[in-house]
């Protein structure tokens, strides 16, 4: 596969879903949440709807928060992620030959994610991603 062009290309790809399965680490981290504030508990389905957009807009729209519970809860879910879901992910087994290639080829390659930039750029440094991808956008 090569992507070589005269003009200079550049590939935004998503972090969770696309080159890595969160799922286990963003699941523990909502169970954790929902024990906390004594929150029904989300089926594995309704997990994965969760995975990709902002976890204020799921806090939001599937448990009907408020801006204050938003705030309180998002801070209870990040902080639980952050120190002890972030590194519980799996690479996609394609991820890392097709990161080279088009790193090799010339292509910029950048990251979109909803999660903060520091835990997305420390999920890009543990997977060994520096070189490939340029930064993560949020």
């Amino acid at each position: 596969m090569s992507v070589r062009s005269s003009s200079e290309a550049t590939l935004i790809l998503d972090l969770d879903g696309t080159l890595i399965d969160s799922q286990s680490g963003i699941e523990r981290s909502y169970k954790y949440l929902c024990e906390t504030l004594s929150l029904p508990q989300p089926t594995t389905d309704e997990v994965r709807s969760f995975i990709g957009p902002p976890v204020e807009k799921t806090l939001r729209e599937h448990f009907s928060m408020g801006q204050r519970e938003v705030e309180q809860a998002e801070k209870i879910f990040r902080d639980f992620y952050l120190n002890n879901c972030l590194f519980d992910y799996k690479k996609f087994d394609y991820a890392d030959d097709v990161l080279l290639q088009f790193h090799e080829d010339g292509v910029k390659l950048y990251v979109a994610t909803s999660k903060p930039e520091e835990m997305a750029s420390q999920i890009i440094k543990s997977a060994g991603w520096e070189e490939q991808i340029g930064r993560a956008h949020v």
